[in-house]
């Protein structure tokens, strides 16, 4: 055979000349299927909204508390070291059976801790208190618990979808205190 001729020859034609055992062998379509669903799962996963909030939070918390180390390393301890006769509160520490404990390492952190949970409370838990109380108002506006199953559902709704039962009497239905005055007797 010459290069012109093999050249023609295509991927297929080289693969049937092969020994059954030798072919490589594709996915059935349900394998690739669930292959596709799978990743598609996991890509839905990722660029879920949850989840990227929990990854910028964690950045975000991470930087935060670097910033509040060196707040309280910078200017808290000092301040709290001028009670003391040591310039910083990492000086601080005991031995007991040549072991160095360093408890003035440990009151720099609790204070750190300490800064820490005051502003994420002041700034963040108690502003979000207040906006889910606000929601809960609106919503308590807007919704009602059904009487029979304590679910909660609009308060123009005339049935319940859980349940269905009737919210409100229809119309149509006359009751005893609905019912017409007799006529007047002529008068004559």
């Amino acid at each position: 055979m010459g290069a012109a001729s093999s050249a023609t020859l295509s991927w297929t034609d080289c693969s049937r000349s092969r020994p059954e055992s030798a072919r490589v062998r594709l996915p059935e379509r349900g394998a690739e299927r669930l292959a596709l669903a799978a990743m598609k799962g996991f890509r839905q996963f990722i660029v879920r909204g949850n989840l990227v909030d929990l990854a910028v939070a964690v950045v975000i918390g991470q930087q935060f508390s670097t910033l509040v180390k060196g707040l309280t390393t910078s200017f808290i301890t000092p301040l709290l070291a001028l009670f003391g006769s040591q310039q910083s509160l990492d000086n601080y520490s005991f031995s007991i059976h040549k072991s160095k404990f360093t408890y003035g390492l440990f009151i720099d952190d609790v204070i750190s801790f300490v800064i820490a949970a005051i502003v994420i409370y002041f700034l963040v838990v108690a502003p979000v208190a207040r906006l889910l109380r606000l929601f809960a108002r609106d919503q308590a506006a807007t919704e009602q618990p059904c009487p029979v199953c304590t679910r909660s559902i609009p308060v123009a709704a005339q049935r319940c979808p859980e349940c269905t039962s009737m919210l409100v009497e229809p119309e149509s239905s006359a009751s005893a205190n609905d019912v017409p005055d007799p006529r007047p007797a002529p008068v004559g």
